[in-house]
């Protein structure tokens, strides 16, 4: 089990009861559900990109024959291998997002609430708060578009 984080839409939205109002027409489902599946798609290259590019650290730590240079606390993790990065994911049902890293990469918890050793580098609550603004906006933007 991995570290992941939910966007639960039916609070968010009450979004069954809205979705009853207009319909159940099969288009109209499957635009917003490729709708969802292009938010979630979205929340997770924004957390690839913002390890990608993260503000680092001047310090390095000896990684072998390399250095790493982290991220600065508070920052998106700096990549290291591309471990974490390869395992961020997501899924998605049609009242709910998850974000977050699968496991194999059992440090993401660490990462994103700290230890007490390492202050925090959190990447997957940030999204979450980056996105959550939007996502109603881009979700009725589509159920109008696909009922005009």
């Amino acid at each position: 089990m991995g570290e992941f984080v939910t966007v639960d839409l039916t609070e968010l939205l009450n979004f069954q009861k809205r979705m009853d109002n207009i319909g159940h027409s099969y288009k109209k489902n499957t635009a917003v559900i490729e709708e969802l599946d292009d938010i979630a798609l979205d929340m997770r290259n924004y957390i690839i990109d913002g390890m990608t590019n993260t503000k680092k650290s001047t310090v390095g730590v000896k990684r072998g024959r390399r250095m790493h240079y982290p991220s600065m606390p508070g920052h998106m993790p700096a990549r290291d291998r591309g471990e974490l990065i390869s395992r961020v994911t997501y899924d998605r049902s049609f009242n709910k997002i998850e974000i977050g890293a699968e496991a194999g990469a059992p440090y993401a918890k660490f990462l994103e609430s700290g230890t007490n050793k390492m202050e925090e580098r959190p990447f997957l609550q940030p999204t979450v708060d980056h996105f959550s603004p939007d996502i109603e906006n881009r979700l009725w933007k589509k159920i109008k578009e696909v009922t005009r």
